[in-house]
């Protein structure tokens, strides 16, 4: 599924294109604006009972979701046991602790929801803030961009 968006524009044309959708869509569907950012390693976080599901991909998270390519997959089981399947080093350690100590809060917020059986998939990505030309002027940090519980 492709999404309508408009990357690497100015804000201008970004909120005229939104306005553009937004009288389109109606009552029909939801308009996001948020900053441009390059994606330099993305995944998903599948938080578990009993363990973590860390799947890693090199640039945007389209390449795993659209192409189902994936660089790595990291389980960590609640008592610490880790098993990686893939390029063990593409995640770095600072990275994966970066990811791994938010799962204590999405636990706290999902707790019902983990609980009853279901799990809490997350969308991540490592990033930076560019311009407009998609040159890189900001430090990587990591941004989460969707939660959802899935069976």
């Amino acid at each position: 599924m492709s999404l309508p968006r408009k990357v690497g524009v100015s804000g201008d044309e970004a909120m005229a294109y939104a306005s553009k959708l937004t009288e389109k869509l109606g009552d029909n569907g939801l308009v996001v604006v948020y900053p441009y950012f390059i994606a330099e390693k993305s995944g998903t976080l599948k938080v578990e009972l009993n363990r973590i599901i860390i799947e890693t991909v090199k640039g945007d998270l389209w390449n795993f979701v659209s192409d189902g390519y994936k660089n790595a997959t990291i389980i960590i089981q609640n008592d610490g046991e880790e098993d990686i399947l893939g390029d063990e080093e593409f995640l770095s350690e600072v990275e994966k602790d970066e990811i791994v100590k938010w799962v204590p809060k999405i636990r706290g917020m999902f707790r019902d929801d983990i609980y009853s059986g279901e799990s809490v998939l997350l969308e991540w990505s490592f990033a930076s803030d560019s311009d407009s030309k998609g040159e890189k002027i900001s430090d990587s940090y990591l941004v989460f961009y969707e939660a959802r519980t899935v069976e």
